[in-house]
């Protein structure tokens, strides 16, 4: 299927930044004054950037998820400049968030960020509750795309020996065993549409269609939306669960 996927369009390429600009002016009333229309009980989210992005990028949204109740965890690594062993430094947070709040915890990436998010849940299924992935291209690394040579250009520049990918990074395009959806956008102008969407299933793996720009997704507002009804269906799931285990 890679084969016949091509390239975003370049007026899709070169208009990134100007939308991805208006969408986060479209979005800066709902991340001021939303509220959630249910009780939030909260749990933990690990939010992780795109590749370039830190944790600038994904401010707005934490915040907006801090304020309406969740426990939101940066990634904490700074700019994400597609160093892989920062897997294994995630895993271990991972690890100590579980242990802090004694609660499964979802987590949120993108772009690149979805790629680790999927990955650190495969390490880690009895930990994570669910994956939200924001325009990443797990299923067809390979194909066409605007970051490609950007990518392969750190690591060559940070590393002389010619290594090779992990294998898990081939193992990317198959279901991972926790819930998860794939927000994607036919506007993208960095990455294939088509590389960012999963095997569906009507209960574990769902792809949702947004109108958006790459840069843009993480203050989207229509992004936005679809990640609090997801993030408020799981955590009323959760209260539901605590009120039976009281009751009995």
């Amino acid at each position: 299927m890679s084969a016949e996927i091509k390239r975003p369009a370049l007026w899709l390429h070169l208009s990134e930044f100007f939308r991805a600009v208006r969408e986060r002016m479209r979005a800066g009333k709902f991340l001021r004054t939303h509220q959630s229309l249910k009780k939030i009980h909260g749990y933990p989210i690990l939010v992780i950037p795109g590749f370039m992005a830190s944790q600038t990028s994904t401010a707005p949204m934490r915040e907006l998820l801090d304020r309406l109740g969740y426990h939101t965890i940066d990634w904490g690594l700074g700019r994400n400049y597609a160093r892989l062993e920062e897997i294994d430094i995630l895993s271990d947070k991972i690890e100590r968030i579980h242990k802090e709040y004694d609660q499964k915890l979802t987590i949120i990436g993108w772009s690149l960020g979805g790629i680790y998010a999927r990955r650190l849940a495969t390490l880690h299924p009895e930990k994570t509750r669910r994956v939200i992935t924001l325009g990443s291209p797990y299923r067809h690394l390979e194909a066409p795309n605007y970051a490609n040579w950007l990518y392969q250009l750190f690591q060559q520049t940070r590393s002389k020996d010619k290594r090779q990918e992990p294998k898990w990074v081939e193992e990317l395009k198959l279901p991972i065993s926790v819930p998860s959806i794939a927000i994607y956008s036919k506007t993208d102008g960095i990455v294939p549409w088509q590389a960012c969407m999963d095997e569906e299933d009507p209960t574990d793996h769902k792809n949702i269609e947004v109108q958006g720009s790459h840069i843009g997704l993480g203050m989207n507002q229509e992004v936005l939306s679809h990640v609090l009804v997801f993030l408020e269906a799981d955590d009323q799931v959760d209260a539901s669960s605590a009120n039976t285990a009281l009751a009995q």
